[in-house]
């Protein structure tokens, strides 16, 4: 089930008081860690690390220290919290929190040297969370019913939007510009990667679409919070993407690079209590919404329809490429045909 929103929420879309401030991570000891953050060259890898170091935020404050305070015992609860659903993510996660600490120590914070709490891919895989996997998937009224109603952005439901209703990937809905979209016709061009393609998308996804073509104001944590912040919204940029950066004090960005977004997705999936989805995984229900009601093997022709909108494989549909697309398809009904009709 997912949760819904309190009564202190934002109940509905608004442009209200705008105020000209940069999208934040709150993290403990935000000005240690932004130091640390700052270190690192790349833009991306900043992004990466604040999410990473900003989802430690609730258990430091529970424990009122810094993660680089934890002993074994919090950190084995911290890790656990993390929700990754591939060692892949753990392992990543637990890097950052490592780097961190030997940051600490070298800037003489603390005296006391980093340690590897829990070394190996044996180790870390503890962490990792083995839930059934139906819950990475959503179904067209979780997107369009229960999502919609709990979302106050139209810039966060529309990644939701565009991975199930045919992007393969966050690159591609970083590259979405305006003159991509035609609402007349509900169709929407894909200009990025390696299958440029125009699909049709449902009258729902239209308008969350055109939402948030034109929302101009994004509202901080959808509009919830333990305490009132001096700026609950950030001004967003007036830019030709349809997801589009806020504004910052002293810095103009037009695009939000595909790491940006993969960070409102991950902030998002908390918002909904879906820790396990991905974006992988929401075109992944994507294709089994427009698919679940052909009965047998995929023709020819088919799997051309389907691939024209998900791309599965990266090319015109030649005939070896038809067991591939088949074998995809296949899978997922196998799983969520069972699943969904439990």
């Amino acid at each position: 089930m997912m949760k819904k929103m309190g009564a202190n929420s934002y109940s509905t879309r608004r442009n209200s008081k705008k105020e000209e401030d940069i999208e934040e991570d709150i993290m403990f000891n935000q000005e240690i860690k932004e130091k640390f953050i700052m270190l690192q060259e790349n833009i991306d890898t900043q992004i990466v690390y604040r999410s990473v170091l900003s989802s430690c935020y609730d258990f430091e404050k529970e424990l009122n220290k810094d993660v680089y305070e934890f002993n074994i015992s919090e950190m084995r609860i911290l890790f656990k919290k993390f929700d990754a659903n591939s060692y892949n993510s753990i392992r990543h996660k637990t890097s950052i929190i490592y780097n961190y600490m030997k940051f600490i120590y070298e800037d003489g914070i603390t005296t006391k040297p980093p340690m590897h709490f829990f070394r190996g891919r044996e180790a870390l895989e503890q962490f990792v969370n083995k839930v059934d996997k139906i819950q990475k998937y959503i179904t067209k009224d979780n997107l369009y019913i229960d999502i919609h109603n709990i979302l106050v952005n139209a810039q966060d439901e529309a990644i939701f939007v565009l991975l199930f209703e045919g992007f393969k990937n966050l690159e591609e809905i970083s590259n979405l510009v305006k003159k991509d979209i035609s609402v007349e016709s509900q169709t929407v061009r894909i200009n990025s990667g390696k299958s440029p393609r125009t699909i049709k998308v449902s009258k729902q996804a239209m308008y969350v679409i055109e939402e948030a073509m034109n929302e101009d104001v994004y509202v901080k944590n959808n509009g919830v919070f333990e305490e009132m912040p001096l700026y609950p919204e950030a001004l967003l940029e007036d830019t030709p993407y349809i997801i589009k950066p806020t504004r910052a004090k002293n810095k103009t960005e037009y695009q939000c690079t595909s790491n940006r977004i993969r960070q409102r997705f991950d902030k998002t999936k908390r918002i909904l209590d879906l820790h396990l989805v991905t974006p992988k995984s929401i075109w992944e229900s994507g294709i089994y919404e427009f698919v679940k009601d052909i009965n047998g093997l995929l023709s020819m022709a088919e799997c051309e329809i389907v691939n024209n909108r998900f791309a599965i494989v990266e090319r015109a549909v030649e005939k070896e490429d038809v067991y591939t697309i088949r074998k995809k398809v296949a899978e997922l009904k196998k799983y969520l045909d069972v699943k969904t009709n439990e």
